[in-house]
């Protein structure tokens, strides 16, 4: 049943290719059928937003998640050089970066001399935009009423960003490890979610159904310092599911597997799941109660979600 509360924020967190994007336009749709109005959040998708007015400027806080987006590539990337052995061309502003081609220019940029400190740099940058996101963004959207949904939560692409830095230099792992402690715990509790969902996969199954999309990204692999794409991909997103299910269990997210089984099952499997969750706190999900699925509580069991 849905209660009387203004609005929610709901995050997904999981690795990459899992299907984060189709479980998210799921429930948006869930939402807008309830009455409720939906903003689908992310720092890119604030910073990719056109202005209200013809001739009106950005103003706090888009500009400032701008800046800081510009910033957290000039970070990572400062100090590579391409594979001509010419220095990585950086933006030199926002609309400098989307003129090149936007996010999609440096991810398929293939470089090295990648610095670990560029890396870690980068992964403060990105604490700083998911605090402001959170703070002046998602925040006003729950307290005008609105569903917020977070198809990415930001904690993943920190965690990716100190892995990228114990890969590049093994001497700084210890930075590495203490910057993990440090944003697990502000997420935890600094920047937590109304309900979290925490979508859990096999890094192999995800790489298949990656692969069916696209080519595999700069920024979801360990390529760019010279590994192969494919295993390094899986053992990326192996590390990064190792530590969401310990946020997940310490800090009370629902979790539900997805498993190398039909759409359409996976479907109906995890929205059954989120029936029972505390997500039916926020919209009315009676309609994906097990019995609704036509699934038994040892099926749910056996599968794997819970």
């Amino acid at each position: 049943m849905t209660t009387s509360a203004p609005g929610f924020h709901l995050a997904l967190m999981g690795i990459d290719g899992v299907g984060k994007s189709t479980l998210i336009q799921e429930l948006a749709g869930t939402a807008r059928s309830q009455g409720l109005p939906v903003r689908t959040v992310s720092w890119r998708s604030v910073v990719e937003e056109e202005v209200a007015e013809e001739g009106e400027e950005f103003s706090f806080p888009k500009a400032e998640l701008r800046r800081l987006w510009v910033e957290s590539f000039r970070a990572y990337f400062g100090g590579a050089r391409t594979a001509e052995g010419t220095p990585v061309e950086l933006p030199t502003s926002f609309e400098d970066l989307y003129a090149r081609g936007g996010t999609e220019y440096l991810n398929g940029v293939r470089v090295h001399g990648l610095r670990p400190d560029g890396a870690l740099a980068s992964a403060w940058i990105e604490l700083a935009a998911n605090t402001l996101l959170h703070q002046a963004v998602i925040e006003p959207a729950v307290a005008e009423g609105c569903a917020v949904l977070q198809e990415s939560y930001g904690y993943k692409h920190l965690l990716k960003l100190f892995a990228y830095t114990e890969h590049l230099s093994p001497a700084m792992a210890e930075s590495a490890s203490i910057g993990r402690a440090l944003v697990a715990d502000y997420f935890g509790r600094v920047l937590q979610p109304d309900v979290g969902v925490y979508v859990a996969g096999d890094p192999r199954t995800a790489l298949r159904w990656r692969q069916r999309q696209s080519a595999l990204g700069t920024f979801e692999t360990f390529a760019s310092s010279g590994e192969s794409a494919e295993s390094s991909f899986l053992q990326l997103q192996e590390h990064t599911a190792a530590a969401f299910g310990t946020f997940a269990e310490t800090h009370g997210w629902t979790r539900v597997d997805v498993l190398d089984v039909p759409r359409a099952q996976n479907r109906r499997r995890i929205l059954a799941a989120l029936a029972r969750s505390p997500l039916a706190d926020r919209l009315d999900l009676r309609e994906f109660d097990l019995r609704d699925a036509g699934l038994r509580e040892h099926d749910l069991k056996e599968t794997g979600a819970r």
